[in-house]
């Protein structure tokens, strides 16, 4: 069995795997022609490319931080159908770990779409209809405020990824923290803005003493997107997302860290080598299991 986790000295990071979906393959490659993503990524009959969504479990001295919460379990026959959303696996994948949903004490948002922050909540299982609960009901809820703010006032654009069942739950449950820029949420776990994607999408770095990490969440999907002008089409500013992918992808280039990939299907964990021609060079640290 391959490794599902990363030390990096006084912090570890755990896989988390919540399955996957599909999602265009043009949107998901922006402006790059098909014949050329499609040798990066096969489409399937409808044009979608598989994603992961792995999420991140970083136990640091007596807290546990989960990074983005996967797809959720709440959507409808059609919904589940355009996307071929799997079946939610990140609370059995905690169990599995020995963590209780309860004992989570921190969760950071990268941004609010559904892929994301669908597992923030759940419906009851008893009586769906009835409403629904929190999945960590005593962990803070890191979003950037320009975030919140934009999620609950979607435009056409953002409608159909800012769904309000996955996240307006935390606005009256006194769980949501609300930050304005570049925050340490606990010692050694530092959120800052990466905007672009969104215009509040924020990226995390994990500072343990042997080695860091960074999530960039959608600034930089998959190993296919270690291309620097390879961008999707669900980009609210294209420009900004190059900015801030060639400054990230530059800043832990130059710091030797790892970089976790949330959508990759194959390398969740990579260490970064030199860029030639605008494309990173990479190699794999911590790989995905697919059944």
């Amino acid at each position: 069995m391959r490794r599902a986790s990363i030390d990096l000295g006084d912090v570890s990071v755990s896989r988390i795997d919540d399955g996957s979906f599909y999602l265009d393959g043009g949107a998901m490659f922006g402006a790059v022609p098909k014949p050329v993503w499609e040798k990066q990524a096969l489409p399937d009959a409808l044009n979608r490319v598989e994603l992961a969504c792995s999420v991140a479990l970083v136990r640091s001295r007596d807290r546990l931080v989960l990074i983005d919460t996967g797809c959720g379990d709440k959507w409808d026959d059609k919904f589940r159908n355009i996307y071929s959303i799997g079946q939610a696996r990140i609370l059995a994948a905690l169990a599995a770990l020995g963590v209780e949903p309860s004992r989570v004490t921190d969760v950071v948002l990268s941004h609010l779409h559904f892929d994301h922050a669908g597992g923030v909540a759940r419906r009851l299982e008893s009586d769906p209809a009835a409403g629904l609960l929190l999945n960590y009901p005593n962990a803070r809820h890191y979003v950037q405020r320009i975030e919140w703010m934009d999620a609950l006032a979607p435009t056409e654009l953002t409608r159909r990824s800012y769904l309000p069942e996955n996240f307006l739950l935390l606005s009256d449950s006194g769980n949501l923290v609300l930050l304005d820029g570049e925050t340490e949420i606990i010692p050694g776990i530092t959120l800052f803005p990466a905007a672009g994607h969104t215009m509040g999408h924020q990226a995390v770095k994990i500072q343990g003493d042997s080695d860091a990490m960074y999530f960039l969440g959608d600034i930089v999907p998959s190993t296919r997107h270690l291309r620097l002008p390879w961008l999707t089409a669900f980009d609210l500013d294209r420009s900004a997302t190059l900015e801030a992918k060639r400054s990230c992808l530059n800043r832990i280039l130059a710091e030797n860290a790892l970089l976790w990939l949330y959508h990759d299907t194959l390398d969740t964990v990579v260490r970064l080598s030199a860029a030639e021609n605008s494309v990173f060079g990479f190699s794999p640290v911590l790989s995905r299991e697919v059944p």
